[in-house]
């Protein structure tokens, strides 16, 4: 009887080692309620992380990957994508947030299709279980059909993560809203309360604002309460206002108790700047509060050599009155005609080790020589201290790469002690699509990524997200 128990309990142990293995190293499928595969589980995902996105209409592509960001592994962790329907296209927008505030980044999908027949937004859940925490469709959407997502931080004060949402189209206009016909809108979801805000665009009719094109979340004044700033690249569009795509920048404070109020605003300041088309928030560079990084990539000066800008902004202090106001505290300039430097930025954290958070700025349209016309691309990282400091400089290698147009910082990777970031080039190689990890401490690559070979003009790494440090994300959509 002893050694029939001793057998027993002996298969029973090799049984469950067995299960474990299997499910260790097996993928798992997890299916929605209609039997559709949502997202495959790789392995178990170490946290934090973050992610690659591509968009493409094949078997192997329209998907996010998931990497680890504590140490340097080509290999994805798991990868998601949300199911936009017959003709859609997933992970045209993903962004990294703590949405449902239980410690754990989460990850939210935007996509983008031709027909009201799939998904436009999905978040996952950070945690192995991959729940879906937040869904909606185009019949919740009304807009052809193209929506960004973005983290926002807390916009509700419940100390957690919320996520903003825009409609912005990628034709001339947008398709009208259910509630106000003809607008661009910007909405901000909560894990508990749901829908908080919808922000419309106030230039009712006006052809293409593209109000919602880029959207952050930032604490201006230091009172823990973050405003909510978004980007306006084209308005000012028609000839009888005097100008030609400046672009606006809109500040809006929140409360407790009332729709969001605008606070602050500022403009583009020569006709097609596209002022706004791009906002990272970088930390504080002065003392008052957390700052802005602006991209205006369509600046030409009047001598036409310099081609693009990148500005700061952020409260500073009136000598005469000592009152503060929203101001620009530092410009970057680009080199070269044609390169849209300011066309993607990014915050990374503290590169130089001096104590001020440093910035990521692309030019993905840049040439190998001024002239040649072959968009290798080029990304430059700025000191935070000083706009006269390039610390590194990177350009593309080959012709149409846009090298740049997508980079994200995602904190130290290699654990040096200073943060790292990635670069994204879509176009590279038929447009497969390549990332490269740089190191912020000395510039060398430290991981190239890769899309499935297999597959052809996926644009992988046409999206990124991660969070260089604690409280910060960063989400670089290319469509």
């Amino acid at each position: 009887m002893k050694r029939k128990e001793d057998f027993s309990f002996y298969a029973t142990v090799l049984f469950g080692l067995l299960v474990l293995v299997l499910w260790m190293t097996a993928e798992l499928y997890v299916q929605d309620v209609e039997g559709r595969a949502q997202f495959v589980v790789l392995e178990e995902p170490t946290q934090p992380v973050f992610f690659i996105g591509m968009a493409a209409s094949s078997e192997y592509s329209d998907e996010v990957y998931a990497f680890a960001n504590d140490e340097i592994d080509t290999n994805a962790r798991y990868r998601l994508r949300a199911d936009v329907g017959t003709y859609g296209i997933s992970g045209t927008s993903v962004t990294l947030l703590d949405y449902n505030g239980d410690g754990v980044d989460d990850v939210a999908i935007g996509g983008s299709q031709e027909v009201d027949d799939g998904l436009l937004v999905r978040i996952y859940s950070g945690k192995s279980d991959h729940r879906i925490l937040l869904e909606l469709n185009s019949d919740y959407t009304n807009d052809f059909l193209h929506a960004s997502v973005f983290s926002v931080g807390d916009m509700n004060f419940d100390g957690i993560d919320d996520l903003a949402i825009t409609n912005r189209d990628s034709g001339s206009f947008a398709r009208p809203d259910e509630h106000d016909p003809g607008r661009y809108w910007v909405k901000v979801f909560s894990y508990r309360n749901g829908e908080l805000y919808t922000l419309y665009s106030p230039d009712y009719g006006v052809y293409d604002s593209g109000f919602g094109y880029a959207v952050a979340g930032f604490d201006l004044d230091n009172d823990g309460i973050n405003e909510l700033a978004i980007g306006s690249p084209y308005e000012f569009l028609h000839s009888q206002q005097g100008s030609f795509g400046k672009g606006i920048l809109r500040v809006y404070k929140l409360s407790r108790y009332f729709q969001p109020m605008p606070l602050w605003s500022a403009a583009g300041f020569d006709p097609g700047d596209q002022f706004g088309i791009s906002l990272a928030s970088i930390g504080d560079i002065n003392g008052y509060g957390e700052d802005l990084l602006i991209g205006a990539p369509r600046y030409v000066d009047t001598s036409r050599t310099v081609s693009g800008k990148a500005y700061v902004y952020g409260l500073y202090r009136l000598p005469s009155t000592e009152a503060l106001v929203f101001s620009q505290l530092r410009e970057y300039t680009g080199s070269d005609i044609g390169d849209r430097f300011g066309k993607s930025i990014s915050g990374v954290g503290d590169v130089t080790g001096d104590g001020v958070n440093d910035v990521l700025i692309g030019a993905p349209y840049h040439d190998s020589t001024p002239g040649a016309n072959d968009n290798v691309g080029a990304v430059y990282v700025y000191s935070g201290s000083s706009v006269s400091q390039r610390v590194h400089f990177f350009e593309g290698r080959r012709a149409q790469d846009r090298y740049g147009i997508s980079l994200a910082g995602v904190g130290d990777i290699n654990q040096d002690n200073r943060p790292d970031y990635i670069v994204g080039a879509p176009f590279n190689a038929f447009s497969r699509g390549r990332v490269k990890l740089f190191s912020g401490r000395t510039g060398e690559v430290l991981a190239d990524y890769y899309a499935d070979p297999r597959g052809i003009s996926q644009f992988f790494g046409q999206s990124l997200a991660g969070r260089w440090q604690q409280g910060f994300y960063d989400a670089l959509h290319l469509f």
